[in-house]
């Protein structure tokens, strides 16, 4: 089952990434209409294609629009996600006991991982013990 954050992430990005697409369709699309516009206004080359390219203009603002739109409502809806709860760090471990016979045994390495080949946990009455 997806939770309410989930959901709420999922649709933050698809609107912010629709958004930008939007934005980026519409701003193309307003630099074509505006290369057009002047080519009319300097050499009337295409004076005739004048309400296509008003068209143009109308969609590439109405996208901007929109893209902006999504963009704007992609990060209010990540705002309502809770944010994350920190993590607690992992216990300390209390440090290593040696027991005062281990010391001088054969298997005693001293090392944290593992102190004793015979028994890693150190026992105390230990039958292994060997003198080293």
């Amino acid at each position: 089952m997806i939770t309410k954050d989930e959901f709420l992430e999922v649709i933050s990005v698809s609107a912010y990434t629709l958004g930008v697409f939007a934005v980026s369709i519409g701003g193309a699309a307003l630099v074509t209409s505006a290369t057009s516009t002047a080519l009319i206004s300097v050499g009337h080359a295409l004076e005739s294609q004048r309400p296509a390219i008003h068209k143009l203009m109308v969609f590439s603002c109405a996208s901007d629009s929109g893209g902006v739109l999504m963009v704007v409502g992609g990060l209010v809806i990540a705002r309502l996600r809770k944010p994350p709860t920190p993590t607690t760090p992992p216990p300390i471990k209390p440090p290593l006991v040696i027991p005062i016979a281990c010391g001088s045994c054969k298997y005693f390495s001293g090392e944290m991982l593992l102190p004793c080949a015979v028994h890693p946990e150190l026992k105390e009455n230990c039958s292994d013990r060997e003198p080293s």
